[in-house]
């Protein structure tokens, strides 16, 4: 009531500047309501009124534009700069919730600011150049801010200089890459306002240091302008803004690997209701709490923020940039949440459309869109897509700078690869420890932020899609410790004489992948594995906790050096993230003489011959019963070497057995020349009618889905029976193969090659029994 006194019974010029004032001090209290009548209020007096509806506000716009072209601005030069200022404190309020006064007001006050020069009408240009940022416009608002910046400088105002510097790195340098500059500008700002003794926007410039620092800058580093920003706020007694840097704080913990954060959350998220921040902020907080509780394991509070800040944004009519980490909260917290809503759903499709469309002005976010990408072909288990997302983020890094989305990128990598190149995994592993590091990330949480995907990622199959060696794998491998681009390289044609068919794309992939044509080593030395095994995983199994034994180092086997010591390095890193960091492994590799007759299964760890023997035991520090995650990626290595693979656990103790058949007894030989029959079909009750039917006959069956056959595996496969597609696959392959391949097909359908004994579903035993002429 003082105040709407004060205004209504002074003089123009005097209302004007104390409207100024406690519009400026409500604005900082979020009374956006009470600010925006009193200025409104003070405009009248002039009079230069705001209407109130929203063609009104086009139309008084327009007006002041043409008119700013063919007149001069009305009114004497003291009241002129008293409505300037005035509109320095109204347009903060029109940022995010009201566009259309957002015009008026700055069409107006560009109007009245011609000819001035002075602090405040360097400050509409910094507005002006915002908006033209906010839009995309960086070269024309960059000319902007330098314009304003020389008005700041010469009319020698700390304040309006400071508010250059707050407004281009949040508006213009940060969105647009240029993180160096706008960290450097942000410092400026707040030796600017502390000049002036405002404390309250460098708390914003503190609080946006730290949220664009959140991919870049060591934890740290965050946390000490999180914690400068709160001790500024408490000396001067700014307690509102609080539940901002509070919330960054706990994602930035989340992310460092602190669990059991839901409590200190939801306290936050009380404190922020209590200090009733203006919409805009509000949703940056929401924003971070929902990444701190979907990074920290909580999945549904994560969601119950997302969705309570898409309920603030539907009340936004505008959006600043720093405002748009809700969006990235929604599509991860959404992606892994296992049975997402549909207003979930819908809430992460809008708001990955808001982020696409956002990266177009705004490139930092394009960063967030890829990474969403990678996380989502994680989830569909798409090891091509993976590859090739995490390889667009690595290529990508001298541009976007992010640290957490290219080790998010190599971790990736590193467990794609662990399959078929153990080197090039080892050095997407070393290299993302190195940016863990960077990034400040405790030890334990250096190599499983994908921890929710991790055990999908260890599952997938070997792919066909690249190569085994490095030399023909799909992108060149940075160096250690380097992030050099990561460049696609183009498949060798081969040419394959002996066969009769055009060789596809895919197929020649697929050749590649069995490196036909290459020389191989095909007798390896036991000891001459374990020195090269040694430096491989020194990165990560320190020497000291490995110990690896060979009785006798000088034997030999018969097999590839490259494959044996892919298998080692895979079981070592396999035991390694099961039983956790700082345990103790033993490695033992004998061969060993098998006597007596062979068993009735047939297993070929069971029948009498030579074997080489891999052993792991590995003792962990915890008490817990280990969960060997990737169990199945070691088991489809030893069996592409004709073995098995057992394995045992007990509390912090994990024990891997590797038996790989060398030379078998001749007595017994004849009994193994069935060999196994391989199944592959996309009904799961087909395949299990034809398991059935093949187990009755006594035949060792291993049957697959379409999606989890390999063509590796028909190494140790006597007899394939698949479908046409799957068939159509593997037909470059067909010239080298030993194997007897039948296609399945359901009577009445047509066949993929006529020429090609069939197996017709619903099947007869006795149809079986003849194809595989055991009847």
């Amino acid at each position: 009531m003082l105040y709407t006194a004060i205004i209504a019974a002074s003089e123009v010029g005097h209302a004007l500047r104390a409207a100024t004032k406690v519009v400026y001090f409500l604005v900082f209290k979020s009374a956006l309501d009470d600010a925006k009548q009193l200025g409104e209020m003070a405009l009248e007096r002039v009079p230069e009124p705001a209407p109130s509806t929203r063609f009104g506000k086009v139309v008084a716009a327009a007006k002041a534009l043409v008119s700013s072209w063919f007149r001069d601005p009305p009114h004497e030069l003291e009241i002129r700069e008293a409505i300037i200022s005035l509109h320095t404190s109204m347009i903060p309020i029109c940022l995010s919730g009201d566009p259309f006064s957002l015009m008026m007001y700055l069409a107006r006050a560009r109007w009245f600011a011609r000819g001035i020069q002075s602090g405040s009408s360097a400050a509409i240009q910094c507005f002006e150049a915002s908006v033209r940022a906010l839009l995309g416009n960086y070269r024309a608002a960059d000319e902007l801010f330098d314009e304003a910046e020389k008005g700041a400088r010469r009319a020698r105002d700390p304040w309006a200089l400071g508010l250059m510097y707050h407004t281009r790195a949040h508006n213009s340098l940060l969105p647009s890459n240029r993180y160096e500059e706008g960290q450097d500008a942000l410092v400026d700002a707040i030796a600017s306002f502390r000049e002036t003794g405002d404390v309250s926007v460098a708390l914003l410039s503190l609080l946006f240091k730290a949220i664009y620092g959140r991919d870049r800058e060591s934890t740290n580093t965050l946390l000490g302008w999180i914690d400068e920003g709160i001790s500024m706020a408490h000396r001067n007694g700014k307690e509102m803004v609080l539940p901002h840097f509070q919330s960054v704080r706990l994602a930035v913990l989340a992310r460092q690997g602190h669990t059991n954060l839901s409590d200190r959350i939801l306290e936050v998220a009380e404190l922020a209701e209590q200090s009733e921040p203006f919409d805009a902020v509000s949703v940056v907080v929401n924003g971070h709490l929902a990444t701190a509780a979907h990074v920290s394991g909580d999945i549904p509070l994560a969601l119950k923020f997302v969705e309570a800040g898409h309920d603030e944004l539907a009340e936004l009519q505008g959006i600043l940039d720093v405002a748009r980490e809700i969006h990235v909260a929604t599509v991860f917290a959404v992606l892994d949440r296992q049975h997402p809503t549909r207003r979930q759903l819908k809430l992460q499709r809008k708001s990955l459309r808001a982020l696409k469309r956002a990266a177009k002005t705004a490139p930092r976010l394009q960063v967030q869109v890829d990474l969403y990408a990678l996380r989502r072909a994680i989830a569909a288990r798409n090891t091509k897509k993976i590859q090739s997302r995490a390889a667009h983020l690595v290529e990508g890094f001298e541009s976007h700078g992010n640290l957490y989305a290219a080790r998010e990128a190599h971790l990736a990598l590193a467990r794609t690869h662990r399959g078929e190149n153990i080197i090039a995994a080892s050095e997407h592993e070393r290299i993302a420890y190195k940016l863990g590091r960077r990034l400040g990330l405790v030890e334990q949480n250096m190599l499983s932020d994908l921890s929710d995907l991790d055990g999908e990622l260890l599952a997938l199959p070997f792919s066909s899609d690249a190569s085994a060696a490095i030399d023909d794998s799909q992108f060149d491998i940075p160096a250690a410790g380097m992030l050099d681009t990561a460049v696609g390289k183009k498949h060798k044609a081969r040419e394959q004489q002996n066969s009769v068919q055009t060789v596809t794309d895919a197929q020649a992939e697929t050749l590649e992948a069995w490196a036909l044509g290459s020389e191989r080593h095909d007798h390896t030395t036991l000891g001459d594995v374990l020195a090269r095994v040694r430096p491989t995983v020194a990165t990560s199994v320190p020497e000291a906790e490995l110990v690896a034994e060979c009785s006798a180092p000088e034997a030999e086997v018969p097999l590839a050096s490259g494959d044996l010591e892919i298998l080692v390095i895979n079981l070592i890193l396999t035991s390694r993230d099961a039983v956790g960091a700082n345990s103790k492994m033993r490695l033992t590799l004998e061969v060993e003489d098998v006597e007596g007759a062979a068993r009735p299964d047939g297993s070929p760890g069971a029948a009498p011959g030579k074997y080489l023997v891999i052993e792991l035991r590995t003792l962990g520090r915890g008490t817990s019963v280990p969960i060997i995650g990737g169990f199945s990626n070691c088991e489809n290595l030893v069996h592409t070497l004709g073995g098995v693979l057992s394995a045992s656990t007990d509390r912090g103790v994990a024990f891997l057995q590797a038996r790989i058949r060398l030379e078998v007894n001749t007595d017994v030989q004849a009994a193994d020349q069935a060999g196994v029959v391989i199944v592959v079909h996309p009904d799961p009750e087909t395949r299990e009618a034809i398991r059935a039917a093949l187990e009755d006959m006594g035949r060792p069956v291993r049957d697959f889905g379409r999606g989890d056959f390999q063509s590796v595996y028909l190494e140790t496969a006597a007899v394939l029976i698949a479908d046409s597609a799957t068939l159509s696959d593997i037909a470059a392959l067909e010239p080298f193969l030993t194997t007897r391949i039948f296609e399945i097909a359901r009577r009445g359908d047509e066949v993929r090659d006529a020429s090609r004994a069939l197996l017709r579903v619903p099947l007869e035993r006795s149809e079986l029994e003849v194809l595989l002429e055991l009847g």
